[in-house]
């Protein structure tokens, strides 16, 4: 079958990214959460934690190679050995989060697009974040101390909750646009290689994008935060990923968006915060919700992502038997 070739090879890369993005989203998950040490049964599939791991002392991913570089007390002894973990770390999450924010820039794709099918688009940048996701999170120096807080024994259960509730936000988020086609495996499924163009994206703006402009982004940074013990490492992970999904939407994402759809997006700002709660979503009796109509709902599209995240990012929908795709931020994007 001509063509039959290239499909199934496009098919097939498309699934193995969306499998290694959907790993690289749950490790990065029971890393946050320091799973690991909740639930020692994980620690096969699951196994590192942002303060520290099973795999520690192990040469798994190169890291006692790294331990002896960076000192035999990283994370817990000399002002020098603490330095020298936390530089590596930001070193980490720098090299995941500026290919993160570069590749989905609009000038990026189209100089990709000359080379690369736009159907596979999705599927090579999502690879590419999930390679770098997983090494952050393989590679990562915990620094133990100090102890920034500790909640009381009492407020544990209750701060686990919000971290969920933030984790469980931010993926349900990436399903009130299109899921499957931010993660790249619905383009690679459905468009042949021949694909030039995928049809335009539409702005979409319901469900978690009535209530804020950047849920993903928003609700990773609820995770982030929401810990019972806040050891340096792990604050030095909180602030750092939230200073990058900010700077990314602020910067670059809200930019292009406003690239894209033009005077459409620029009344969905006024009208939804981008991280805040829209007061008109909660409370529709006590507020009048006619003023500033929401631009037409579609059907969806990231960026990433983390994005922005990020993240969260911008996604570009390709379902074609739907109504056409839309727009919107995921980070992470981003995971991206």
């Amino acid at each position: 079958m001509p063509g039959g070739a290239p499909r199934a090879m496009l098919a097939a890369f498309g699934i193995a990214s969306y499998a290694l993005q959907m790993y690289g989203i749950c490790l990065l998950i029971a890393f946050n959460g320091n799973l690991v040490h909740y639930f020692p049964a994980i620690d096969p599939f699951l196994p590192f934690a942002v303060d520290g791991s099973a795999w520690n002392d192990s040469n798994w991913f190169g890291k006692a190679t790294i331990h002896k570089l960076l000192g035999d007390e990283y994370g817990h002894g000399s002002d020098h050995s603490l330095l020298k973990a936390a530089m590596f770390d930001l070193l980490l999450i720098a090299v995941f989060a500026i290919p993160h924010s570069i590749l989905p820039r609009l000038g990026v794709k189209e100089a990709m697009r000359k080379t690369i099918p736009e159907a596979a688009e999705r599927s090579i940048y999502g690879l590419q974040a999930a390679v770098l996701l997983i090494t952050l999170v393989a590679l990562w120096q915990p620094i133990d101390a100090p102890v920034i807080w500790q909640a009381p024994s009492w407020a544990h259960a209750p701060l686990l909750a919000l971290q969920a509730a933030g984790v469980a936000f931010a993926v349900s988020s990436t399903f009130a646009i299109d899921h499957f086609h931010l993660f790249g495996i619905r383009q690679a499924l459905s468009h042949p290689l021949t694909t030039k163009h995928l049809p335009p994206p539409h702005l979409q703006t319901h469900w978690h994008y009535h209530l804020m402009r950047h849920p993903l982004a928003a609700g990773l940074v609820v995770s982030w935060f929401a810990q019972p013990v806040m050891t340096a490492g792990h604050l030095l992970l909180a602030i750092a990923f939230t200073l990058y999904q900010t700077l990314a939407i602020v910067c670059l994402e809200e930019r292009d968006l406003h690239t894209i759809f033009g005077s459409q997006w620029d009344a969905y700002e006024r009208r939804v915060p981008a991280f805040g709660v829209h007061a008109a979503a909660l409370c529709p009796v006590l507020t009048r919700r006619g003023k500033g109509a929401a631009p037409s709902d579609s059907a969806s599209e990231h960026a990433t992502a983390a994005r922005g995240a990020s993240g969260v990012k911008a996604s570009e929908s390709g379902a074609a038997q739907r109504a056409a795709p839309v727009h919107s931020v995921s980070s992470s994007k981003k995971i991206g």
